[in-house]
Parts: structure tokens; C-alpha cells; sequence
């Protein structure tokens, strides 16, 4: 969105043409290093910089901005190097779209729930 000049960063702030005009309240963000997309990889968590998203748009929560590593969730518009932001919380529903820890080890992908092995599954979003 950035790229498309839908968004832009001023001093740690994402400002749109929309929230420029009226202020709002706001909440911190932590940006940290990426986290990978395909396989999970042993993540040590550095804090880039600190931002403000509008609870307005993003809603209540302790939440990050992360930078995705890897192709695997390219089908579901997440590019190597895209930044987003995600929400701390410990359950998903089927379907969404998850930072997950296994084994210490942080990893993106679609979160699933297996009824027959009664196992989580999680899955990419690339057909290579």
C-alpha cells in the first residue's frame, strides 16, 4: 500500500489521506526482524523501530510489524520483504493467516486444524 501511495511512514506514524486530517488515537508498535515464510527458522526477535497504528484501522491488541522472508505466501499476496502487522494472541481460527512458534522456531502460514489426526496444520500459499 505504501508503494501505491496509499500509505506512508512520517516519524514512526502511518498517515493516510484519511487520517492526516483528523487526529486519532493511536497504539505502539514494536518492528521487528522478518520471519520466514516457507520453513520455520530460529528467530531472535530485534527491534527495529517503534511505529503508531490508528486503532481505528487496526483495532485493540499488542501487535508487530514483521518483514516476510521466503515465497511460500506469495498466493496470498505476502512478498519476500512485505512488511505487515499482526496481532499477538494464542488462539486462529481456520483459515487465517499466522505467526506461529514450533520448537522456538517462528514461521507464516495459513493456520488449519486436522480433525481426523486432531493435529494443527499449518500451509503455505504457494503452488510451486
Amino acid at each position: 500500500m505504501n508503494n501505491r501511495g496509499m500509505l506512508s511512514c512520517h516519524n514512526g506514524e502511518i498517515v493516510t489521506e484519511r487520517t492526516s486530517k483528523i487526529p486519532l488515537l493511536t497504539k505502539p508498535a514494536v518492528v521487528l526482524e522478518s520471519v520466514y515464510c516457507d520453513i520455520p527458522q530460529l528467530e531472535e526477535e530485534y527491534i527495529e523501530e517503534y511505529v503508531s497504528l490508528p486503532v481505528s484501522l487496526f483495532g485493540e491488541g499488542e501487535f508487530y510489524i514483521l518483514r516476510a522472508n521466503g515465497d511460500s505466501m506469495i498466493g496470498a499476496g505476502i512478498n519476500s520483504g512485505d512488511m505487515f502487522a499482526i496481532r499477538k494472541q494464542s488462539t486462529a481460527s481456520e483459515g487465517d493467516i499466522v505467526v506461529a512458534l514450533v520448537d522456538n522456531e517462528s514461521t507464516l502460514n495459513r493456520f488449519f486444524f486436522d480433525t481426523e489426526s486432531r493435529c494443527i496444520r499449518l500451509h503455505p500459499e504457494n503452488k510451486k
